[in-house]
């Protein structure tokens, strides 16, 4: 396998974020629980990743051409 070592895996859930691009926050609010914002299903299963840690917080950008 990896001969024992472990390596750290930086995952970013941001694919809902790009099939938003063509929106603007005039479009679109986002209103996330502040307690518990991001909610797993148990039955859902990732081989071989853990979701071990979520953020809340702003990612407003501003594109323009």
């Amino acid at each position: 396998m990896n001969g024992g070592k472990r390596y750290v895996t930086f995952l970013f859930l941001c694919s809902v974020f790009r099939i938003l691009v063509s929106y603007t926050t005039d479009d679109l609010i986002f209103d996330w629980e502040e307690d518990v914002p991001l909610v797993v299903d148990d039955s859902i299963e990732l081989p071989q990743h853990n979701l071990v840690d979520t953020t809340l917080g702003d990612c407003t950008k501003v594109y323009s051409t």
